[in-house]
């Protein structure tokens, strides 16, 4: 997450894995591929491994040269790459921008194709710039389209246990005096020592139930597209 790639055969490769998030990336000039989807590793028995599937690739800023690349995603066997999510990546193909949408393994959400993400010095973006949400950067901006990640709360265990007096028992703290004045509660102690003092402590609130969604499957649900 939020890291700059310059270069390279492929910016990125997702290698036998499940689940793995690729987000607010910038990715210049790529060579061959933009991304792979490899399986290096197969069931053999006794051993088994799933095929590489679950990835997420979202808020990627992506400016390549179109004819420098040979694929825009490079697919190996022994892999599931319908199962992946693509959504609010910006594409931008500087020497053809009419070629910049990609071709991709899974119908993308919400992606932004053929402009110029004005990229300034260190390849950073400014506040006014079409990929303000996409991109290493768009965090440093305070811009970033979503919080990824963000697992439901855990319920926790409470730390004190909060005790509510009731008006006679504070005057019961009283210190007793002598004189005339002398509380209700000196006079009463023996007897109020033997009645039964009723529990006020507070009861313990029901754990809130949990989703038992991972991340990457709430960023399913929320960026794959509906079926039919």
């Amino acid at each position: 997450m939020a890291n700059l790639f310059e270069g390279s055969d492929a910016a990125v490769a997702y290698v036998g894995c499940v689940g793995c998030v690729v987000a607010h990336n910038t990715i210049v000039d790529p060579q061959n591929w933009i991304l792979r989807i490899l399986q290096e590793t197969t069931t053999t028995p006794p051993y088994t491994f799933e095929p590489c599937r679950d990835g997420v690739f979202i808020d990627n800023l992506v400016s390549f040269e179109r004819a420098a690349l040979s694929t825009h995603v490079n697919i190996g066997p022994n892999t599931a790459p319908a199962t992946f999510v693509f959504a609010s990546n910006l594409w931008y193909a500087w020497d053809d921008p009419g070629q910049s949408q990609p071709s991709l393994p899974a119908p993308e959400t919400n992606g932004l194709y053929g402009v110029d993400p004005e990229l300034g010095p260190g390849y950073r973006i400014a506040p006014s710039s079409p990929a303000a949400g996409s991109g290493s950067h768009a965090l440093d901006l305070g811009r970033p389209r979503r919080l990824l990640l963000r697992r439901p709360p855990e319920p926790r265990a409470r730390s004190r246990r909060g005790r509510s007096r009731s008006l006679a028992e504070k005057s019961a703290r009283q210190p007793c005096v002598r004189g005339s004045q002398v509380p209700a509660a000196c006079r009463n102690s023996k007897e109020r020592s033997n009645s039964k003092v009723p529990d006020l402590r507070r009861r313990r609130r029901p754990e809130r139930e949990t989703s038992a969604l991972t991340p990457v499957s709430l960023l399913r649900a929320r960026f794959s597209p509906p079926r039919v």
